[in-house]
């Protein structure tokens, strides 16, 4: 993977959700093609730029305190309960249906009279 490429997911993943996103990510994208097209090499610009990580960071600053939505906030909401709920669902072993339950029961008392018969045979034989 190119190394433009990899230095913009990386900020891409750092912005998380927020709703600049896009707006951020397309910025660095922009210089860094400006900065290619001057002929600087990938490897300054990005050494340059620094850590994704950080700069996700103060790019977020000014936006830290913008309002979110009441809207913004009971959509993540439910997302997150969906998320729970799916997470729950996948821990949970399935419940037995009553058919297969009897069914377990009816091959353990087969097993068991075969068992019992198998003894009885081999103490005839004895």
């Amino acid at each position: 993977m190119k190394k433009d490429k990899k230095f913009l997911e990386e900020l891409s993943s750092f912005l998380g959700d927020s709703k600049h996103k896009d707006e951020i990510v397309n910025k660095y994208d922009s210089f860094i093609k400006s900065e290619k097209a001057s002929g600087k090499k990938i490897k300054d610009i990005i050494k340059g730029l620094g850590d994704p990580e950080e700069l996700a960071t103060k790019e977020l600053e000014p936006f830290k305190n913008e309002k979110v939505s009441i809207f913004e906030k009971i959509s993540k909401y439910f997302k997150n309960k969906k998320k729970e709920k799916e997470e729950k669902k996948e821990e949970k072993p399935k419940k037995e249906t009553k058919k297969q339950v009897e069914k377990k029961e009816e091959k353990k008392e087969t097993t068991s009279k075969k068992t019992k018969s198998n003894t009885s045979n081999k103490k005839k034989k004895k």
